[in-house]
């Protein structure tokens, strides 16, 4: 009786490991969002790490988050570390490169609260009035992550964080473009005034 539950056990748990073993290594999700704004707008907030604080749906998790930044202000080789609690955890973001208006690729390495490696791709495909950002979030899974995976939709989980960020930069960036309307109307009308 012993042996033919442990050959249940063995056989259980050689097909579940080939169940985890099948698994995908590599998931990418990807949301778009369509923004009245030209791509400079989106494109700064993305490029500049010291404005994520604005839109990073993480950052929402903990106020009180420290964060560190190294390398150049913004663009390429930039660095971004932050350490907070709970969700927001611990980790870093490398800026590898930014194209300008087009594309910007940064790599993101979590410590906390579960080691992880992504490839993060904003791409802006923008027409005179609009751009259209997505953004997409590519994920390298060993063979724990993809048993864990097997429990959760990486899709629903991702997508919701990439979303929350996407419709933040949508506002910012809206907000942004009303500002300037707001603020070149005022100097005309004050051009507009004949002085004494």
């Amino acid at each position: 009786m012993l042996k033919k539950a442990l050959l249940v056990l063995l056989v259980l748990g050689m097909g579940g490991g080939a169940l985890v073993a099948s698994r995908p290594t590599t998931t990418r999700v990807e949301r778009s969002v369509t923004i009245a704004a030209p791509a400079a707008i989106p494109f700064g907030l993305v490029n500049d790490f010291h404005r994520w604080k604005y839109w990073a749906p993480w950052e929402v998790l903990d106020p009180d988050v420290r964060r560190k930044f190294d390398g150049p202000y913004a663009g390429p080789e930039a660095l971004y570390l932050w350490e907070g609690k709970a969700q927001a955890g611990k980790g870093r973001m490398t800026l590898l490169e930014a194209v300008p208006y087009e594309r910007i690729h940064i790599r993101l390495e979590r410590e906390v609260p579960y080691r992880a490696t992504s490839l993060y791709t904003f791409t802006y495909d923008a027409d005179p009035e609009n751009v259209t950002l997505t953004w997409a979030e590519e994920q390298h899974h060993s063979f724990l992550d993809k048993a864990r995976l097997l429990l959760s939709d990486v899709d629903e989980g991702a997508g919701d964080e990439l979303e929350q960020g996407l419709k933040a930069l949508r506002t910012l960036s809206e907000d942004e473009v009303r500002n300037r309307l707001e603020r070149d109307a005022l100097i005309k009308s004050r051009q507009a005034v004949p002085g004494p």
